[in-house]
């Protein structure tokens, strides 16, 4: 009894192990396995950019809704992005309001990849999934109506938050997503 109540318990703690990570130059992280995104999507899933998302523009979040279509607008003075590359991966970036927006994903951002899954567009994120800042996969659905996105994080009781199509600066729009 006491055996498998030990066995239980590891099991335990090694199934809350994250994804291993490796720090970029201003404080997020990306999976140290450089081809990781390709070992566990692209052979397993339709790695594709969202059908009728820009990849010549971000998404800035403007609110999200809550019970009966409620709108909650952001008070914590940051703006959250989402930016597309034309080879199905993602990027999520926030910034203060004051702050100028690079969008270098060798430099910060939270990096992912777009995919579909039963007949519906999915986002995965590595990104912080705990309080104690382990990093694992969040998953996202998405539906695109016109320049609008509507993204639900895929938890019980989400709501989805409300994005809105903005134009990228030339500057932005040279970079690569090559994870």
């Amino acid at each position: 009894m006491v055996k498998s109540f030990i066995f239980l318990i590891l099991i335990s703690f090694l199934s809350c192990k994250g994804i291993e990570v490796v720090k970029l130059q201003k404080s997020n992280k990306v999976p140290k396995d450089h081809n990781f995104f390709r070992k566990n999507y692209n052979t397993k899933y339709n790695v594709k950019t969202p059908t009728g998302v820009d990849t010549s523009s971000i998404y800035k979040e403007i609110y999200s809704l809550g019970f009966n279509g409620k709108k909650y607008f952001r008070t914590d003075g940051y703006n959250s992005f989402f930016r597309f590359y034309a080879n199905g991966r993602v990027n999520s970036f926030t910034y203060k309001d004051d702050g100028e927006i690079s969008l270098n994903p060798n430099k910060k951002g939270y990096r992912g990849v777009c995919y579909v899954k039963d007949n519906k567009e999915i986002i995965s994120l590595v990104a912080p999934i705990s309080q104690d800042q382990t990093y694992g996969i969040k998953n996202y659905e998405l539906k695109v109506k016109g320049d609008t996105l509507f993204v639900t994080y895929k938890q019980k009781n989400s709501f989805p938050h409300i994005y809105i199509k903005q134009k990228l600066s030339k500057k932005n729009l040279n970079f690569n997503a090559n994870w």
